[in-house]
């Protein structure tokens, strides 16, 4: 997904885009987090069914996206584990994953997760 792409879904400057096999990342600078943390983390990615070994509940197989405030240091990133203001929203479940179904839900799961980054990120969306 190029990054003019990205950037007219979320109003803040893309920092970093990765592109691994089963997951792709986006970083975005977002100052004014409240605590230590300069960037937001967006990540999209495939899981398996299981269970939460913190809630006890179970998650489908399916395409997730993940948002997260992190600290982008010289040698990678620092989050806190315990943070309440990360968040993971399922798109779609698939019983197996494809790269294909990984690389056409990009702008879905910007567009699921823009209100959210906005909010957290404290920037106003013009209408």
């Amino acid at each position: 997904m190029s990054t003019a792409t990205t950037q007219s879904t979320i109003k803040l400057e893309l920092l970093r885009e990765l592109d691994k096999h089963r997951e792709h990342d986006w970083y975005y600078s977002a100052p004014s987090l409240q605590g230590e943390e300069d960037a937001l983390h967006l990540y999209l990615y495939y899981s398996k069914a299981g269970t939460s070994y913190f809630t006890g509940k179970s998650h489908p197989a399916g395409y997730y996206v993940s948002v997260r405030p992190v600290l982008l240091t010289e040698y990678g990133e620092q989050y806190a584990v315990f943070d309440d203001r990360g968040r993971r929203y399922l798109l779609e479940e698939a019983p197996r994953f494809n790269r294909r179904k990984l690389e056409a839900l990009h702008g879905t799961a910007l567009d699921t997760v823009a209100s959210y980054v906005h909010e957290i990120a404290c920037v106003e969306v013009p209408a």
